[in-house]
């Protein structure tokens, strides 16, 4: 399905020798921008940005020598405005306005799934009658451990640490995220469980190697303090891995699909006893689902699709304020309130704890 921000010529206007679009709004997370010119003109057009304090950012540019008649770019509006602060964007073109024949940003909507897609009881029941699950070890042996774990890590985005790097955007408080419902499930059956916030966006966001590495091996992590992978320790015995959501350029598709079994095989070698269960799909869905489905076989990783959660009941645009660690209270932007809220978080997290089987 397809909604239509801006379009047709008649939404340009000449400025200093470029053609400008007019400033748009939107909470929506792929928009897809074409302009189309007559055969043989040169062209380039740019994507522009505006923060909060109006500065201006080029977020991105392409030029064609006139060999190509058409110019198309999608990108995520809802990230740019997580990541980067962009509150509206504009398109300028650099072509002569009688060679433009079309111009277009509309918005492509991805259908969230239609039921539940069902996640299978892989656990068993152990001698003693508790309940366990097999995890394949880095050699293949498979081994089975208890699904009660005693050390987690939670690795996401901003549904983890959007909000003042303490907990899951767009929750309105800090024991309103799953992060917060699943934990303290687990901690009903094993009180001295531990979990950790990692922070896993440089994961999906890197296009280059080189910001890859940066991210996992030397930049502090704002969940922990330290480097990414230093995280992942041998005595980790449970680790959510909630990332896709900003896989959102053909770029980040091409590094995600490249290094995604890497990345697996470097979290099972550093945590060989760990269940894994990758939560994706509340953005991006369609760009990553593939790829992710045919990983987590491969390394017999449960995943937990939550693309129907993605529903306007489930996001927080009726909730908009949140409270800082510090007590205060702010008013959430209308940028960020696709996110899920105190009830699609809650749904979230639900999912979860009914896949981990604790009892």
């Amino acid at each position: 399905m397809t909604e239509k921000l801006l379009i047709g010529k008649d939404s340009l206007h000449a400025v200093d020798g470029k053609l400008v679009s007019e400033r748009f709004k939107t909470m929506h997370e792929n928009l897809c921008l074409k302009v189309r010119v007559n055969e043989g003109a040169p062209f380039s057009y740019t994507l522009v940005a505006f923060n909060s304090k109006g500065e201006r950012e080029e977020i991105y540019s392409q030029s064609f020598s006139g060999e190509s008649t058409e110019g198309v770019y999608r990108f995520d509006p809802i990230s740019l405005a997580v990541y980067h602060d962009s509150q509206e964007f504009l398109v300028e073109i650099c072509v002569e306005a009688s060679t433009v024949l079309d111009f277009s940003v509309c918005e492509e909507y991805e259908d969230g799934v239609a039921a539940a897609e069902e996640t299978p009881d892989v656990t068993h029941i152990c001698e003693d009658g508790s309940r366990g699950i097999y995890v394949k070890r880095p050699d293949g042996v498979r081994e089975l451990v208890p699904t009660v774990p005693k050390k987690g890590i939670i690795m996401g985005n901003s549904l983890v640490l959007g909000m003042f790097n303490a907990y899951g955007m767009c929750s309105s408080a800090s024991d309103k995220d799953y992060f917060h419902y699943v934990t303290t499930e687990i901690k009903k059956y094993n009180p001295d469980f531990t979990c950790a916030r990692v922070h896993g966006s440089g994961f999906e966001q890197s296009e280059t190697d080189e910001a890859y590495s940066k991210w996992l091996y030397e930049d502090p992590n704002p969940g922990t303090g330290k480097p990414t992978y230093l995280s992942f320790e041998p005595d980790v015995d449970f680790i959510i891995i909630q990332l896709t959501d900003n896989v959102n350029t053909d770029e980040k598709v091409v590094k995600f699909n490249e290094r995604l079994d890497t990345f697996l095989e470097m979290i099972k070698t550093m945590c060989p006893k760990a269940r894994i269960i990758w939560v994706h799909g509340w953005y991006n869905y369609l760009r990553t689902a593939d790829k992710l489905k045919e990983s987590c076989e491969k390394y017999e990783i449960e995943r937990i699709n939550i693309r129907d959660l993605y529903t306007i009941k489930n996001q927080a645009r009726d909730q908009k304020y949140a409270t800082r660690p510090d007590g205060s209270v702010i008013e959430v932007p209308d940028r960020w309130i696709s996110h899920p809220g105190d009830l699609g978080m809650k749904k979230i997290a639900d999912r979860i704890i009914s896949v981990i089987k604790l009892g």
